[in-house]
Order: structure tokens, then C-alpha cells, then sequence
């Protein structure tokens, strides 16, 4: 099998979430380093959007992480354990999966978008912050896994996501469930090994951006 290319860095949870889909069903990838941030005239040719990841596999190119990871499901895992192709199961799955590209993950960007830059997150983006994970709270108090009582992508997906907002400091001990269910993900090797090389990334890509800001 020749390996797919993820366009993006590990410091992004989409591109997280893509990294560990290939390594947990086996698909060999290499990562060529994109910065969203570079809006050039061939990146928009590449990727009309101009986010990350972008997986390109023997000449075809996909966007959107939560598509990405469904593709490689489809094409290359050797089971159905993580995205089973039962029709209600895979119904409930992609409901989450658009939950997190559709509301979750694009309220966590607005509202933390300002730290980047010496600001800071309002009491108003704050408290929407908090509807929104407990909205996943309420996810998990159906199952143990946000669609069903197994991991699938669509914990893959999430589990990046809202790892990365810890590292805004945002307090998830009012949401248990969350809490136990983030540590079960992280039980899994590859999910807690990107998940931290994401965390340390993103970590050090915060600083920077704060320290530019302070000087300007």
C-alpha cells in the first residue's frame, strides 16, 4: 500500500483525528507540513477553503477531517468495528460527527480565537462554550460512547477537539461523564500519544502567538 499524504500539523485536532484513523486501522501516511495561516494562491487551489487537513491519496484530494476519516474507513480498514456499517449505528455516528464539525468544534474556535492574540474569552462566549460540552454531556449519559457502546471515529473526532480546549484551561470536572469518557480515549495508545504530541504542539504555538501579540 503506497501511503496517503495528510497536509497539516499535529498541533491541529482535525488533522489529529485524520493521523490517528490511518494509524489505528494501518494505512501508512506521510505528514507534509501546511500552514492554514499561508493563504497563498496555490494553497486555494489546492484546498478552496484553505484548512487543514487535507489528504491527498494517489492523486485524489479530499477536505474536511470528519470526510477524510469516513473515506478511510471505507477504503482501508479491514473491519467495521470503528464505523459499523449497521444503518441506524453509522446514522448516529455521523450525526456526531457533524455535531462536532457543524457546532462543537467551530464554537470552541470563536470563542478561544481571541486568546491568540493577548485577549481574552468573554463571559458570553464562555457560558456558550459550556452549553455546548454539555450537550456532549448529555451524549454520554446514553452511552458510554458518544454513539453507542463502543469507540467509534466519532470519538476519535471529539476526543481531539475537546483536548484541545483543556488547554485553554477550560474546567471539564462539572461535566463527568466527559471527564471519564475523555480518560477512556486516552487509554487507547495512539490517541493518548497524538493526542499529547498535539497538546505540547499547540501548547507552544499558543505561547508564540501571545508573545507576538505582546509585542506589537
Amino acid at each position: 500500500m503506497d501511503k496517503v499524504e495528510i497536509h497539516g500539523f499535529v498541533a491541529s485536532p482535525p488533522t489529529r483525528a485524520v493521523m490517528m484513523v490511518c494509524e489505528l486501522i494501518g494505512v501508512p501516511y506521510e505528514m507534509k507540513y501546511l500552514e492554514p495561516l499561508n493563504k497563498t494562491p496555490e494553497f486555494k487551489k489546492f484546498n478552496p477553503e484553505m484548512t487543514i487537513p487535507v489528504l491527498v491519496d494517489d492523486g485524489f484530494v479530499l477536505i474536511e477531517s470528519r470526510a477524510i476519516i469516513q473515506y478511510l474507513m471505507d477504503k482501508y480498514a479491514k473491519d467495521d468495528s470503528l464505523y459499523p456499517k449497521d444503518l441506524k449505528t453509522r446514522a448516529v455516528i455521523n450525526a456526531r460527527l457533524n455535531f462536532d464539525c457543524g457546532t462543537l468544534w467551530p464554537k470552541l474556535v470563536a470563542a478561544y480565537r481571541p486568546t491568540f492574540f493577548g485577549g481574552k474569552i468573554t463571559d458570553e462566549e464562555l457560558q456558550i462554550v459550556k452549553d455546548t460540552v454539555s450537550i456532549v454531556e448529555e451524549f454520554l449519559t446514553r452511552d458510554k460512547f458518544l454513539a453507542g457502546p463502543k469507540m467509534t471515529i466519532a470519538d476519535i473526532s471529539f476526543s481531539t477537539t475537546l483536548s484541545c480546549l483543556l488547554e485553554f484551561g477550560f474546567d471539564i470536572t462539572p461535566y463527568p461523564k466527559v471527564t471519564a469518557w475523555l480518560a477512556e480515549c486516552n487509554k487507547v495508545t495512539v490517541i493518548n500519544k497524538l493526542n499529547q504530541e498535539g497538546i505540547n504542539a499547540f501548547r507552544q504555538r499558543l505561547a508564540e502567538f501571545q508573545k507576538k501579540s505582546q509585542n506589537q
